[in-house]
């Protein structure tokens, strides 16, 4: 299997992880947080706005299995995020 990029968030933005990585939407996913701060979650059809803090949040270092079938997840936070297809 090839190797899957890191995904760069930003702090201002909500990215979709499918769009953000052409893996097709619906596979089951394992995504790390990489970075040393919080990462806010949110799993729903259409992008929050920036300031939206509802969801969960991924700690430092944390997974988060994406379950198979979801249509779009929304990630936002300050630096990568590690994407591995199940």
């Amino acid at each position: 299997m090839a190797t899957i990029a890191d995904v760069q968030l930003i702090p201002t933005a909500y990215v979709e992880v499918y769009a953000a990585t052409g893996i097709v939407s619906g596979t089951q996913l394992v995504v790390q947080n990489k970075s040393m701060g919080p990462v806010n979650v949110q799993n729903i059809g259409s992008q929050p706005s920036g300031t939206n803090l509802d969801g969960f949040i991924i700690e430092p270092l944390g997974l988060w299995r994406v379950p198979a079938g979801t249509a779009k997840v929304w990630f936002k936070g300050n630096g990568a995020l590690a994407v591995e297809v199940m």
